[in-house]
């Protein structure tokens, strides 16, 4: 029955009856200085963001907010809330503004370029800064044992001595591959459709 209630609500919906409603029903509340209408855009901004995350992710992140609230048992701030919240369960792609904007743009299309498009989508997908040189440098290492690694599964496919874990993993590889060039192009297209528009 429960299952059913959880196909059928939204996100929003979940995030507010796992998450918003019991730490309100628990005493938690708003910072002091903040209004009520600001608190309550803030809520429902919480309820946008984390509409994707599954029940399990929501109550996870409540425990930990209650945890962080300690005895003042005051909401932290939206952003703090959502950095949890991301480290816990990212976000789809697609609803990853961050990500977004970092494949999108000429670090995305260098990181194609230069070999380490899924690494940096990876990367970018935990929320992390812009890469600076040094992690450039890293990310092309691990797409370097990435490479290495797909052309062994691929060897042990053809061999038919792949095992399920060789097979999974390419299969993500693929997939995150795939992913990360789409992005990196449709920022492609966008600054070339823009230089030809000017």
């Amino acid at each position: 029955m429960e299952r059913d209630v959880q196909q059928v609500e939204s996100g929003r919906a979940r995030v507010r009856r796992v998450l918003i409603d019991p730490l309100e029903a628990g005493g938690m509340v708003r910072k002091r200085g903040v209004s009520v209408a600001d608190h309550e855009k803030a809520m429902e901004k919480l309820a946008d963001k984390l509409s994707y995350m599954t029940e399990d992710g929501l109550k996870g992140l409540a425990m930990y907010l209650i945890r962080m609230a300690g005895e003042r048992n005051v909401w932290p701030q939206l952003n703090i809330v959502l950095r949890c919240a991301w480290s816990m369960e990212p976000p789809p792609p697609r609803d990853n503004d961050f990500l977004m904007s970092l494949m999108r743009s000429r670090a995305g299309e260098a990181a194609l370029s230069g070999g380490y498009a899924a690494e940096l989508f990876t990367e970018a997908r935990r929320l992390g800064p812009p890469p600076s040189k040094y992690m450039r440098l890293t990310l092309q290492e691990k797409a370097r044992a990435s490479r290495d690694r797909k052309r062994l599964i691929e060897d042990r496919i053809r061999r038919d001595v792949a095992t399920r874990e060789d097979r999974e993993w390419l299969e993500r590889y693929l997939r995150v591959s795939a992913e990360a060039e789409a992005l990196i192009r449709e920022g492609i297209e966008k600054r070339q459709t823009e230089r030809d528009a000017a």
